[in-house]
């Protein structure tokens, strides 16, 4: 019978790198960056496992996730603060640090990446990589130049125009100086078009290179053989990764339910969470057995409510405002549709987290203990895993209790909000224990199926 081939990944990559090419306006990324970096890396994980400099590349994709989805957060805090001068000097200052961290752990990254694919080239028969002219310069090289220069051009005309701001901030109409801030408009244009130009010629020669090396046959079948051979019998690095996943969309998930208001409306709608529960689900059911249809109809019935309340707030703040449910009857009606809204979905949230939980036991029983290849495990060894494992349960047990007092502080937020000003202070420390005990107890749990499969 004949062998199936693998899929080495292509596809996603070519997906992944639309999301690079267009410029951005300070840090405002009309196609998010993120989004590329997470498909990029999805796409290179079957080539990362044959190879460990590609696997390098990939781990600083990961950090590159974490820090365009950064750009986000700082959005919110830039557009949240209320004074004009103080908003383009955080603009200047957040464009700038972005830029830089762009630098730092982009370039090395597209260095690795290929450097990973011209040693596969040496190891394995191919006609893309190295091309079939003679030269100095191997298509891969040729790529990897072009992805430099397009990087640090990137980078450097994102944050150049936000310098006109010193120039706003130190204007005095005696002196003579010309406030460039007051062409910023044309200066951001002016930016972007080489970018964009740039960004264009970039984005299709990468796209002809990936496409050569999917079409690349002998190549293709090389990699496929070599991963069904060498790689697809090991189960652990299946597991790992499929956690791994699990672990960083359930913390952004977590993430996404807290609350940032700009005009008193949430910036962050939990529908987007409740998304992400979603492929959460699909993760660890990959490895681990559970019963879906609770959770399924739980996270459904999640998503709805967060888009009726997602509308109720956006409905009674654009009419009214807290004062006048004192006023109004109709702004009364409308607040408690909000409030009730709001604790239904607290409950939903507690529930599906609850479900979560107890998928992650069944993660805990089944992929962590003793090391993976251990000939015996003697009775001691097993009352030690046993300990181990009831240490990791427990650690899921006060991340719960600090959701629930999580989500009963989401309820006042929005009960107390008209009488108590400071209760968005304390929603967001009260976010701040619950995402530290979560965090602590996501992470113990990756370590411990981590090192449960190491000598795999």
């Amino acid at each position: 019978m004949k062998q199936k081939q693998e899929k080495m990944g292509f596809w996603w990559i070519a997906a992944a790198l639309i999301f690079f090419f267009n410029p951005n306006i300070n840090i405002i990324d009309p196609l998010p960056d993120f989004v590329g970096y997470l498909l990029l890396c999805i796409g290179l994980s079957k080539l990362a496992d044959l190879n460990e400099t590609i696997d390098q590349a990939v781990n600083g994709f990961r950090k590159m996730i974490l820090i365009d989805a950064g750009k986000w957060l700082a959005l919110v805090w830039v557009f949240g603060l209320s004074v004009t001068s103080e908003r383009n000097s955080s603009l200047l200052l957040w464009t700038f640090v972005f830029s830089v961290l762009e630098l730092i752990f982009l370039l090395p990254a597209y260095a690795k990446l290929f450097e990973g694919i011209s040693q596969l080239g040496y190891f394995y028969p191919n006609r893309a990589i190295f091309g079939t002219k003679a030269g100095k310069k191997t298509p891969t090289d040729k790529m990897r130049i072009w992805t430099v220069i397009f990087v640090v051009l990137k980078a450097t005309l994102t944050v150049l125009p936000e310098f006109a701001d010193l120039s706003n901030a130190s204007y005095d109409e005696s002196s003579g100086l010309v406030n460039l801030y007051r062409y910023i408009g044309i200066m951001r244009f002016l930016a972007m078009v080489p970018v964009l130009l740039l960004g264009l010629v970039w984005l299709i020669r990468a796209e002809l290179y990936f496409r050569r090396l999917r079409k690349d046959g002998e190549l293709v079948r090389a990699l496929s053989d070599d991963y069904a051979t060498k790689i697809r019998p090991k189960t652990g690095i299946f597991v790992r990764r499929s956690f791994q996943m699990a672990y960083i969309l359930l913390l952004a998930a977590v993430f996404l339910t807290v609350d940032f208001r700009l005009e008193y409306r949430n910036v962050l709608p939990d529908f987007l969470a409740a998304g992400l529960l979603f492929g959460v689900l699909i993760l660890l059911r990959r490895h681990t057995k559970f019963p879906m249809l609770p959770w399924i109809l739980t996270n459904c019935v999640y998503l709805g409510v967060t888009v009726v309340t997602a509308v109720a707030e956006w409905r009674f703040f654009d009419r009214f405002y807290y004062g006048a449910i004192y006023k109004s009857e109709e702004a009364m009606v409308s607040y408690t549709v909000l409030t009730v809204c709001t604790v239904v979905q607290a409950l939903t949230f507690l529930l599906l987290l609850w479900f979560v939980i107890r998928s992650l036991h069944r993660v805990i029983e089944a992929h962590t203990g003793y090391v993976q290849g251990q000939v015996t495990v003697g009775e001691s060894e097993a009352k030690m895993v046993h300990s181990l494992q009831k240490e990791e349960k427990i650690s899921l047990l006060y991340a719960f209790l600090a959701a629930v007092l999580y989500g009963i502080s989401d309820v006042c937020h929005v009960f107390l909000a008209p009488t108590v000003g400071f209760m968005g202070v304390i929603h967001f420390a009260v976010f701040a224990v619950f995402i530290g005990f979560f965090w602590k107890a996501m992470a113990s749990i990756r370590t411990a199926v981590q090192t449960k499969y190491m000598l795999e």
